[in-house]
């Protein structure tokens, strides 16, 4: 059985449905893995804060993150544990925050 990633986009039109409009939000997104989702989204907001534990994933997703997006979008290999125990040193606001397939 192949693989088939939402080739209609049905997960990004969800998300707008949902979430409204990100333009100039800031968002955290946890369980970004390569960012596949994070690329459908990520030319909106003002911020993006992308997690996931997998460190092979955040390396991908770091090699492909579009020159454009620097200083806006970060990804970060940590988990959802290591994201809160630095918050609770530095915290930072979210308008919202992406829990795609992290439940």
């Amino acid at each position: 059985m192949a693989l088939r990633l939402d080739s209609a986009n049905s997960e990004i039109e969800t998300l707008f449905q949902l979430a409204g409009d990100l333009q100039g939000k800031s968002v955290l997104e946890v369980g970004c893995g390569d960012g596949r989702l994070t690329w459908g989204y990520g030319h909106r907001p003002a911020l993006v804060y992308a997690v996931d534990p997998n460190e092979v994933k955040i390396a991908a997703a770091k090699r492909t993150l579009p020159p454009q997006w620097y200083g806006r979008v970060q990804f970060a290999a940590q988990s959802l544990e290591q994201y809160y125990a630095a918050a609770i040193q530095t915290p930072t606001r979210y308008d919202i925050a992406i829990f795609s397939w992290s439940l």
